[in-house]
């Protein structure tokens, strides 16, 4: 096993079986029991302190990969991450609502991947819908709710509950609290379906 960072492992964590007598009540241990970190620098970083995703993918297929095969030729690894914000990193082609216009094209043109819809009238529980036009035109979210029969006439692209300023003011981030299960706008309904959520 190969840790990243610091990784701490819990014991007795997870489902718990156990063996009590009808006449008895189980009394379980509040809060963690023991645990071990381990820390180890194999290869230090590039002097860069600003870590992200893409980052940590190129060291690990660049770097630490082909390390591990030369170290322990014929093994295969498992590779075990902390969980960081820092290091969230989807697919090029992932489908999120957050990089979706609500038109046509626009200036958000990445490509996402097609997706299953789930329908419980169709045969195989749904079908495949494609996320851009025969044109490669990406479609915009007005169009992908029109046909799933979701849209609403008066519906807007981003609604003011849905994004929360940040410290500077000038912007906006999404409210992930709206955009999970919300119907209140466009993107909130569209990241509340089951693909959008996968």
């Amino acid at each position: 096993m190969v840790m990243q960072d610091e990784c701490t492992f819990n014991c007795n964590d997870g489902v718990y079986y156990h063996w009590v007598h009808d006449e008895h009540k189980l009394l379980c241990k509040k809060g963690h029991d023991a645990w071990v970190m381990e820390i180890h620098v194999i290869i230090s970083y590039g002097g860069d302190t600003r870590w992200t995703g893409d980052r940590l993918l190129a060291q690990v297929i660049d770097k630490a990969i082909p390390e591990f095969e030369a170290q322990f030729p014929g093994c295969q690894a498992l590779f075990a991450f902390d969980n960081s914000q820092n290091y969230l990193k989807y697919a090029t082609n992932v489908l999120q609502v957050s990089e979706m216009n609500l038109e046509l094209g626009g200036t958000n043109k990445k490509a996402m991947q097609d997706t299953f819809v789930i329908d419980p009238r169709e045969p195989n529980g749904g079908y495949i819908k494609s996320m851009t036009l025969p044109s490669r035109i990406p479609k915009g979210l007005r169009l992908i709710l029109i046909e799933r029969g979701l849209w609403l006439n008066n519906q807007s692209n981003f609604c003011s509950q849905c994004s929360i300023p940040t410290q500077s003011g000038k912007e906006t981030k999404p409210n992930l609290q709206c955009l999970q299960g919300g119907s209140c706008c466009a993107r909130a309904l569209l990241a509340s379906q089951p693909d959008f959520q996968a």
